[in-house]
């Protein structure tokens, strides 16, 4: 018996681009929101929480700028924070 639906492709997958965003794709800068985020929770950080924190900033920038992705919010999509981790652990 045959309810009559039929599939249909809604949209086709997402394509990986190799090439950095431009325009508002490019997303925001990250130094200025690490300063916000910073600022927002820093004071209830101890002393060593706070130097990990900036490290870790400083070590993602460096990271991102080295390997020539961009330092916005662009760079936070899954594979890039995947090959980020990948180089961390080599």
């Amino acid at each position: 018996m045959s309810s009559g639906l039929v599939a249909e492709r809604i949209a086709d997958p997402p394509s990986v681009s190799t090439q950095p965003p431009v325009g508002p794709a490019a997303g925001r800068e990250l130094a200025p929101l690490i300063a916000e985020y910073s600022a927002i929770y820093g004071p209830s950080w101890k002393p060593a929480t706070v130097r990990k924190h900036r490290d870790d900033y400083r070590r993602l920038l460096d990271w991102l700028t080295e390997t020539g992705r961009p330092t916005t919010t662009a760079s936070l999509d899954f594979l890039t924070l995947a090959a980020y981790v990948t180089d961390l652990r080599s």
